[in-house]
């Protein structure tokens, strides 16, 4: 049995809680953890973070620590315990002329 820890940040902390686990008997990619996500969360929750197979601008995915886009992205596969943090896209600050 494979445990995955979700842990989520700024507004979608609120949404879903801080962290959340799931468990899973074989390796899967990330985009198949969407599945076991909405499962958990209403359909509706995954489409949050994806457009179909893409993952939706404004989101950042790190697999322990490592952005996925620097790994195989939502085809990365997860084999082991893990951490799978997600981050909205934060912007603003003041503007300076």
């Amino acid at each position: 049995m494979i445990t995955i820890t979700l842990s989520f940040f700024a507004f979608l902390e609120e949404q879903f809680g801080r962290k959340q686990f799931i468990s899973i008997n074989e390796p899967i990619k990330i985009i198949e953890l969407f599945r076991y996500f909405s499962t958990k969360n209403g359909e509706e929750s995954s489409s949050i973070f994806l457009s179909g197979t893409q993952l939706n601008n404004g989101f950042t995915i790190l697999l322990n620590g490592r952005n996925i886009q620097a790994l195989d992205e939502l085809n990365t596969i997860l084999e082991e315990e893990c951490e799978i943090s997600f981050f909205p896209a934060i912007a603003g600050g003041l503007n300076q002329l």
